[in-house]
C-alpha cells in the first residue's frame, strides 16, 4: 500500500477502535520485508500537509485522551492495550522519538509530562522494544528506556518508574535484584549502569553506521544520521552524573569502555579515517571520566596533605 493510500486510509478513521487497528498495524508494516522502504509512506503520514490530522498527533490523541492523565494506571484492559499499541507505534514513525527526545532536552518538564516518558506503560514498552529485530527501533527502545532511568534518578519521573520495579529493573541490566538494591546504596551507581549499558547496546550498531559513513581524514563530514542524533542526544542526558562514588566494578567496566572505544576510534584515524559515531561517543563519555579523575586528584592531595 502506497503513502497516498494509506493516507486516504487514515483520513477515513473516525472512530477510535478503527484508529487502534490502523496503530496496531504500523510497527508490522514498518518492519516488512516486502514495503521498501516503509519510511516514506510513514514520513509521508506524520508530516503530509493535506492530511487532516497527522498521524503522530492522532496516534497521542489515542495514547493520551484530552482530560485523560498519562502517568495514572489505566482504568481497563482496553486502556492499557491502546496506550502500549499507541506507544509502540510512535517508536516505527521516522523521527518522533528523536523529536520528543531533542523537544524534553530543550524543555525538562516535558520528562513530566510528555506521554512517551510518562505514560503508565512508558517503561514496559520501552524495554521491550529495545529487543526488537529492527535496529532502528530497537536504538529507540534503548535510548528511551536509559532516559527514563536518567528521569527517575534526577526527580523527573511524576510516574511509575523503572526504579519503582527492581526486578525489571534488574532483567533489563542483566543483573541480579540483590546487584540492583546495592547499586541504590552508591552515589549514581544506577546512572553510571545505565550509560554503560546504553553504550555496550549500540556501539557495534554505531561501528557497522561508521564503516558505511566512512570519510578520509580532512574531507567534510556529510549530516549525521538519525542514529547517531538520537543516540547522542540521550548521551547528553545520561551522562548527568558523578561516577566518582560509584560502585568500583562499575568505575572499572566503565573505563575498560572508554579505553575500548577510545583504541577503535584510534585505529580508524590511523588507517586515514574519521568514525564520526565513535567520536561522539567519546565526546559524551569524557565529561564522566573528567569528573572520575577530578575527584580522584582530590582525593590523593587531601590525603598527601592529611586532610
Amino acid at each position: 500500500m502506497d503513502a497516498r493510500a494509506l493516507a486516504w486510509t487514515l483520513d477515513a478513521l473516525d472512530e477510535d477502535h478503527e484508529l487502534e487497528q490502523f496503530i496496531a498495524a504500523i510497527p508490522g508494516y514498518y518492519r516488512s520485508s516486502t514495503v521498501q522502504p516503509p519510511d516514506v509512506a510513514l514520513k509521508h503520514l506524520t508530516h503530509h500537509e493535506g492530511l487532516d490530522s497527522p498521524l503522530e498527533a492522532r496516534v497521542l490523541d489515542l495514547l493520551c485522551p484530552r482530560g485523560t492523565v498519562p502517568h495514572m494506571p489505566p482504568t481497563s484492559a482496553m486502556e492499557r492495550k491502546r496506550r502500549v499499541l499507541s506507544l509502540e507505534a510512535l517508536y516505527c514513525l521516522p523521527g518522533v522519538v528523536a523529536w520528543h527526545m531533542r523537544a524534553a532536552v530543550i524543555e525538562p518538564t516535558l520528562f513530566a509530562t510528555d506521554p512517551l516518558f510518562v505514560s503508565s506503560e512508558a517503561w514496559a514498552v520501552a524495554v521491550s522494544m529495545a529487543q526488537d529485530t529492527n535496529r532502528d527501533i530497537a536504538l529507540a527502545g534503548h535510548c528511551v528506556a536509559a532516559v527514563l532511568v536518567a528521569a527517575w534518578q534526577h526527580d523527573f519521573a511524576v510516574g511509575p518508574g523503572p526504579g519503582d520495579d527492581v526486578g525489571s529493573l534488574a532483567r533489563h541490566f542483566g543483573v541480579p535484584e540483590s546487584v540492583i538494591q546495592a547499586w541504590a546504596q552508591q552515589a549514581d551507581s544506577v546512572m553510571l549502569a545505565n550509560l554503560i549499558h546504553l553504550l555496550e547496546n549500540t556501539l557495534e550498531d554505531l561501528r557497522e553506521r561508521d564503516a558505511l559513513d566512512l570519510l578520509p581524514i580532512g574531507m567534510d563530514f556529510t549530516s549525521p544520521s538519525p542514529r547517531h542524533k538520537l543516540l547522542y542526544t540521550t548521551l547528553g542526558v545520561v551522562n548527568k552524573f558523578s561516577a566518582a562514588g560509584a560502585a568500583r566494578e562499575l568505575q572499572e567496566a566503565f573505563m575498560g569502555l572508554w579505553t575500548r572505544v577510545e583504541d577503535l576510534e584510534r585505529g580508524m584515524r590511523e588507517s586515514g579515517y574519521r568514525a564520526r559515531g565513535l567520536k561522539m561517543i567519546l565526546r559524551r563519555m569524557q565529561p564522566v571520566v573528567n569528573n572520575r579523575a577530578s575527584h580522584q586528584l582530590g582525593y590523593r592531595r587531601g590525603r598527601r596533605f592529611g586532610n
